[in-house]
Protein backbone atom coordinates (compact mmCIF):
# COMPACT_ATOMS: atom_id res chain seq x y z
CA UNK A 1 0.00 0.00 0.00
CA UNK A 2 1.46 3.16 -0.56
CA UNK A 3 1.68 6.14 1.91
CA UNK A 4 -0.47 9.28 1.11
CA UNK A 5 0.28 13.01 2.10
CA UNK A 6 -2.44 16.12 2.46
CA UNK A 7 -1.58 19.64 2.54
CA UNK A 8 -2.76 21.79 5.22
CA UNK A 9 -4.34 25.88 5.25
CA UNK A 10 -4.28 28.40 7.58
CA UNK A 11 -5.18 32.28 7.12
CA UNK A 12 -3.38 33.46 4.11
CA UNK A 13 -0.78 30.95 4.15
CA UNK A 14 -0.34 27.27 2.46
CA UNK A 15 2.22 24.97 3.19
CA UNK A 16 2.25 21.35 1.17
CA UNK A 17 3.87 18.39 1.48
CA UNK A 18 4.60 19.04 -2.62
CA UNK A 19 6.86 21.32 -4.68
CA UNK A 20 5.42 23.65 -6.33
CA UNK A 21 1.59 22.98 -5.44
CA UNK A 22 -0.45 25.79 -6.79
CA UNK A 23 -3.75 24.30 -5.07
CA UNK A 24 -4.77 25.86 -1.62
CA UNK A 25 -7.44 23.24 0.24
CA UNK A 26 -10.84 24.62 1.64
CA UNK A 27 -11.37 22.31 5.21
CA UNK A 28 -14.47 22.53 7.14
CA UNK A 29 -14.66 21.75 10.73
CA UNK A 30 -13.98 17.97 11.48
CA UNK A 31 -13.10 17.17 8.30
CA UNK A 32 -10.39 14.10 8.54
CA UNK A 33 -6.97 14.36 7.81
CA UNK A 34 -4.84 11.11 6.50
CA UNK A 35 -0.99 10.55 7.48
CA UNK A 36 0.57 12.54 10.57
CA UNK A 37 -0.47 15.65 9.24
CA UNK A 38 -2.15 18.31 11.62
CA UNK A 39 -6.15 18.80 11.64
CA UNK A 40 -7.77 21.33 10.01
CA UNK A 41 -8.23 24.59 11.14
CA UNK A 42 -11.65 25.12 13.36
CA UNK A 43 -13.59 27.75 11.18
CA UNK A 44 -16.35 27.17 8.84
CA UNK A 45 -15.19 30.42 7.04
CA UNK A 46 -13.73 28.91 3.67
CA UNK A 47 -10.55 30.05 2.45
CA UNK A 48 -10.65 30.19 -1.51
CA UNK A 49 -7.86 31.47 -3.02
CA UNK A 50 -7.14 32.00 -6.79
CA UNK A 51 -4.05 29.99 -7.68
CA UNK A 52 -2.00 29.72 -11.01
CA UNK A 53 -3.14 26.66 -13.91
CA UNK A 54 -0.79 24.26 -13.95
CA UNK A 55 1.13 24.40 -17.08
CA UNK A 56 0.16 21.97 -20.22
CA UNK A 57 1.53 18.24 -19.32
CA UNK A 58 1.82 19.35 -15.90
CA UNK A 59 1.27 15.33 -14.11
CA UNK A 60 0.46 17.00 -11.03
CA UNK A 61 -2.67 15.45 -9.63
CA UNK A 62 -5.45 16.80 -7.04
CA UNK A 63 -7.65 14.89 -5.77
CA UNK A 64 -10.95 16.73 -4.24
CA UNK A 65 -13.76 14.97 -2.17
CA UNK A 66 -16.82 16.04 -0.49
CA UNK A 67 -19.40 14.80 1.79
CA UNK A 68 -23.00 14.91 0.50
CA UNK A 69 -24.09 14.39 4.41
CA UNK A 70 -23.07 17.99 5.08
CA UNK A 71 -25.20 19.93 2.30
CA UNK A 72 -27.87 21.31 3.64
CA UNK A 73 -31.98 21.06 2.63
CA UNK A 74 -31.45 23.52 0.03
CA UNK A 75 -28.36 23.25 -0.99
CA UNK A 76 -29.71 20.59 -3.50
CA UNK A 77 -31.57 23.10 -5.04
CA UNK A 78 -28.48 25.34 -5.82
CA UNK A 79 -26.22 22.93 -6.93
CA UNK A 80 -28.82 21.98 -9.86
CA UNK A 81 -28.96 25.62 -11.16
CA UNK A 82 -25.59 25.91 -11.50
CA UNK A 83 -24.44 22.74 -13.04
CA UNK A 84 -25.40 22.36 -16.97
CA UNK A 85 -28.50 20.96 -18.48
CA UNK A 86 -27.13 17.38 -19.30
CA UNK A 87 -26.46 16.87 -15.80
CA UNK A 88 -29.65 18.36 -14.37
CA UNK A 89 -31.01 15.66 -16.91
CA UNK A 90 -29.36 12.90 -15.53
CA UNK A 91 -29.80 13.67 -11.99
CA UNK A 92 -33.23 14.03 -12.85
CA UNK A 93 -33.78 10.39 -13.85
CA UNK A 94 -32.64 9.17 -10.81
CA UNK A 95 -35.35 7.78 -8.67
CA UNK A 96 -33.79 8.01 -5.18
CA UNK A 97 -32.42 11.95 -3.73
CA UNK A 98 -29.27 10.42 -2.92
CA UNK A 99 -28.44 9.64 -6.19
CA UNK A 100 -29.74 12.60 -7.62
CA UNK A 101 -27.67 15.01 -5.03
CA UNK A 102 -24.48 12.98 -5.90
CA UNK A 103 -24.90 13.08 -9.16
CA UNK A 104 -25.06 17.40 -9.10
CA UNK A 105 -22.56 17.65 -6.43
CA UNK A 106 -20.04 16.15 -8.84
CA UNK A 107 -20.97 18.90 -11.24
CA UNK A 108 -20.82 21.63 -8.70
CA UNK A 109 -17.21 19.86 -7.16
CA UNK A 110 -15.52 19.96 -11.03
CA UNK A 111 -17.35 23.44 -11.15
CA UNK A 112 -15.57 24.33 -8.17
CA UNK A 113 -11.83 22.23 -8.97
CA UNK A 114 -12.17 24.48 -12.67
CA UNK A 115 -12.99 27.80 -11.16
CA UNK A 116 -11.26 27.94 -8.01
CA UNK A 117 -8.45 25.48 -8.22
CA UNK A 118 -7.28 26.41 -12.14
CA UNK A 119 -8.87 29.62 -12.66
CA UNK A 120 -10.74 28.71 -15.45
CA UNK A 121 -13.31 31.05 -16.79
CA UNK A 122 -16.93 30.23 -17.70
CA UNK A 123 -16.78 30.20 -20.99
CA UNK A 124 -13.79 27.24 -20.51
CA UNK A 125 -16.29 24.90 -18.70
CA UNK A 126 -17.62 23.34 -21.96
CA UNK A 127 -17.83 19.66 -22.09
CA UNK A 128 -17.57 16.90 -24.44
CA UNK A 129 -16.85 13.40 -24.90
CA UNK A 130 -14.59 10.95 -26.72
CA UNK A 131 -15.39 8.24 -28.76
CA UNK A 132 -15.93 5.97 -25.59
CA UNK A 133 -18.30 8.29 -23.90
CA UNK A 134 -15.09 10.03 -21.59
CA UNK A 135 -15.86 13.71 -20.33
CA UNK A 136 -13.69 16.25 -21.57
CA UNK A 137 -13.00 19.70 -21.65
CA UNK A 138 -13.58 21.41 -25.19
CA UNK A 139 -11.27 24.35 -24.77
CA UNK A 140 -8.88 23.28 -22.48
CA UNK A 141 -7.48 20.05 -24.01
CA UNK A 142 -4.93 20.22 -21.33
CA UNK A 143 -6.87 19.81 -18.31
CA UNK A 144 -7.83 16.56 -17.22
CA UNK A 145 -10.13 15.70 -14.75
CA UNK A 146 -12.17 12.59 -13.43
CA UNK A 147 -14.84 12.38 -11.13
CA UNK A 148 -16.58 9.57 -9.02
CA UNK A 149 -19.14 9.29 -6.10
CA UNK A 150 -20.04 6.58 -3.69
CA UNK A 151 -22.44 6.52 -0.73
CA UNK A 152 -21.80 9.78 1.12
CA UNK A 153 -18.61 11.03 -0.78
CA UNK A 154 -18.19 12.77 -4.06
CA UNK A 155 -14.53 12.85 -5.46
CA UNK A 156 -13.32 14.92 -8.61
CA UNK A 157 -9.41 14.57 -9.77
CA UNK A 158 -7.54 17.12 -12.11
CA UNK A 159 -4.06 17.07 -13.52
CA UNK A 160 -2.79 17.97 -16.80
CA UNK A 161 -2.15 14.96 -18.05
CA UNK A 162 -4.48 11.97 -18.37
CA UNK A 163 -6.03 10.61 -14.85
CA UNK A 164 -8.63 8.66 -13.46
CA UNK A 165 -10.32 8.05 -9.98
CA UNK A 166 -12.82 5.41 -8.54
CA UNK A 167 -14.37 5.43 -5.11
CA UNK A 168 -16.40 2.59 -3.89
CA UNK A 169 -17.77 1.53 -0.48
CA UNK A 170 -16.84 -1.69 0.63
CA UNK A 171 -20.70 -2.71 0.93
CA UNK A 172 -21.10 -3.14 -2.37
CA UNK A 173 -18.00 -5.78 -2.50
CA UNK A 174 -20.95 -8.38 -2.30
CA UNK A 175 -21.10 -9.38 -5.69
CA UNK A 176 -19.68 -11.73 -7.13
CA UNK A 177 -17.59 -9.88 -9.41
CA UNK A 178 -13.74 -11.33 -9.13
CA UNK A 179 -14.66 -14.03 -11.61
CA UNK A 180 -14.27 -11.39 -14.06
CA UNK A 181 -10.73 -10.18 -13.01
CA UNK A 182 -7.12 -11.53 -14.27
CA UNK A 183 -6.26 -14.62 -12.70
CA UNK A 184 -3.92 -13.07 -9.79
CA UNK A 185 -6.40 -10.62 -8.89
CA UNK A 186 -9.07 -12.99 -8.79
CA UNK A 187 -6.74 -15.51 -6.34
CA UNK A 188 -5.92 -12.22 -4.45
CA UNK A 189 -9.70 -11.92 -3.88
CA UNK A 190 -10.34 -15.68 -2.82
CA UNK A 191 -7.19 -16.07 -0.63
CA UNK A 192 -9.18 -13.37 1.56
CA UNK A 193 -11.08 -14.79 4.99
CA UNK A 194 -14.65 -14.34 4.23
CA UNK A 195 -15.22 -11.49 6.39
CA UNK A 196 -12.36 -9.54 4.20
CA UNK A 197 -13.58 -11.02 0.65
CA UNK A 198 -15.67 -7.22 0.70
CA UNK A 199 -12.54 -5.42 1.54
CA UNK A 200 -10.45 -7.23 -1.26
CA UNK A 201 -12.81 -6.99 -4.29
CA UNK A 202 -13.44 -3.42 -3.74
CA UNK A 203 -9.53 -2.67 -3.10
CA UNK A 204 -9.22 -4.70 -7.13
CA UNK A 205 -12.51 -3.20 -8.28
CA UNK A 206 -11.45 0.45 -8.12
CA UNK A 207 -8.01 0.08 -9.34
CA UNK A 208 -9.07 -1.36 -12.36
CA UNK A 209 -11.95 1.23 -12.73
CA UNK A 210 -9.43 3.89 -12.37
CA UNK A 211 -7.07 2.84 -14.94
CA UNK A 212 -9.63 2.47 -17.08
CA UNK A 213 -11.06 5.39 -16.61
CA UNK A 214 -7.47 7.07 -17.06
CA UNK A 215 -6.90 5.41 -19.86
CA UNK A 216 -10.63 7.15 -21.24
CA UNK A 217 -11.67 3.41 -22.89
CA UNK A 218 -14.18 2.60 -19.46
CA UNK A 219 -15.44 -0.89 -19.40
CA UNK A 220 -15.26 -1.71 -22.98
CA UNK A 221 -11.72 -3.45 -22.48
CA UNK A 222 -12.09 -6.35 -20.52
CA UNK A 223 -11.44 -7.01 -17.00
CA UNK A 224 -9.56 -9.86 -17.49
CA UNK A 225 -7.17 -8.24 -19.92
CA UNK A 226 -5.32 -6.68 -17.90
CA UNK A 227 -4.22 -7.08 -13.64
CA UNK A 228 -4.10 -3.95 -11.18
CA UNK A 229 -3.01 -6.29 -8.48
CA UNK A 230 -2.43 -4.18 -5.27
CA UNK A 231 1.32 -5.67 -5.91
CA UNK A 232 1.96 -3.85 -9.34
CA UNK A 233 1.78 0.29 -9.23
CA UNK A 234 2.57 0.68 -12.67
CA UNK A 235 -0.23 -1.36 -14.77
CA UNK A 236 0.97 0.01 -18.17
CA UNK A 237 4.62 2.05 -18.98
CA UNK A 238 4.04 5.91 -17.46
CA UNK A 239 0.85 5.12 -15.39
CA UNK A 240 0.94 4.78 -11.93
CA UNK A 241 -1.71 3.64 -9.67
CA UNK A 242 -2.20 4.67 -6.19
CA UNK A 243 -4.66 4.04 -3.55
CA UNK A 244 -5.85 4.70 0.33
CA UNK A 245 -8.55 3.49 2.41
CA UNK A 246 -11.30 6.45 2.95
CA UNK A 247 -13.36 6.61 5.69
CA UNK A 248 -12.67 3.37 7.14
CA UNK A 249 -15.45 2.09 5.22
CA UNK A 250 -14.28 2.71 1.35
CA UNK A 251 -11.58 2.48 -1.05
CA UNK A 252 -10.26 5.27 -3.38
CA UNK A 253 -8.26 4.82 -6.04
CA UNK A 254 -6.00 7.81 -8.71
CA UNK A 255 -4.63 6.11 -11.44
CA UNK A 256 -2.52 9.09 -13.65
CA UNK A 257 0.83 9.85 -14.90
CA UNK A 258 1.79 11.51 -11.62
CA UNK A 259 4.05 8.82 -9.34
CA UNK A 260 3.84 10.84 -6.28
CA UNK A 261 0.89 10.01 -3.71
CA UNK A 262 -2.61 10.96 -3.39
CA UNK A 263 -2.91 14.72 -2.77
CA UNK A 264 -6.57 14.64 -1.33
CA UNK A 265 -8.16 18.20 -0.37
CA UNK A 266 -11.76 17.82 1.90
CA UNK A 267 -14.23 20.19 0.73
CA UNK A 268 -16.73 22.14 2.64
CA UNK A 269 -20.02 23.05 1.64
CA UNK A 270 -19.41 27.15 1.64
CA UNK A 271 -16.41 26.71 -0.61
CA UNK A 272 -19.04 24.74 -2.92
CA UNK A 273 -21.74 27.24 -2.39
CA UNK A 274 -20.15 30.03 -3.64
CA UNK A 275 -19.55 28.68 -6.91
CA UNK A 276 -23.34 28.26 -7.28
Amino acid sequence: MRRWRCSSTTAGTSSTTRTGRRWRASWSPGSRRVGNSPPPPTTSTSRRLRPLPPDAGDPMSTVLVFDIDRLPDDGTARFRRAVPADRRGRADNFHFPDDRKRCLAAGVLLRYALLVGHGLREHELHLSRNKFGKPCLTHRPDLHFNLSHAGRWVVCATSGTRIGVDIEHVAAGTRDIAHRFAPDEHAYVAAAPPAERARRLIQVWTRKESYLKCVGRGLTTPLNSFSTHPSNPSPSPGLFLKQIPHDDDYWLAECSEDDSPIDLRHTTTEALLAVC
